[in-house]
């Protein structure tokens, strides 16, 4: 299998040798990175700049901006629910808890004794 892709990779070697960049190629490259960095700083800021006034938000798709808060509030809900729940759970397991003594209690000294 290496070898194979080393013969390919000779092949394509010497098929694309003597291929190289236009003249221009570089000069183009370099005036459309100038017109950028130009058309990014016209407004008096940089792409840096540009990129913190957009926020967290500018980057995400539309769905994306009505999916995020929607699920942070359903996690925050979820949250709240669980604390509730162990808070429930946790009165629950001290009621049952307190009925045992008392029922022992009564059992051993009779039931005005509490």
């Amino acid at each position: 299998m290496r070898d194979e892709t080393d013969e390919r990779f000779e092949r394509l070697l010497g098929a694309t040798h003597d291929v190289a960049a236009s003249a221009d190629f570089t000069a183009r490259v370099m005036s459309a990175v100038e017109r950028e960095t130009v058309a990014g700083s016209a407004g008096g800021g940089t792409a840096r700049t540009e990129t913190i006034a957009r926020g967290i938000w500018g980057d995400l798709p539309r769905a994306a901006k009505i999916a995020v808060p929607v699920a942070a509030a359903c996690a925050v809900a979820s949250v709240v629910w669980a604390v509730f729940a162990f808070r429930a759970v946790d009165d629950a397991t001290l009621a049952t808890q307190d009925g045992a003594e008392q029922s022992v209690v009564a059992t051993l000294y009779g039931p005005e004794v509490e």
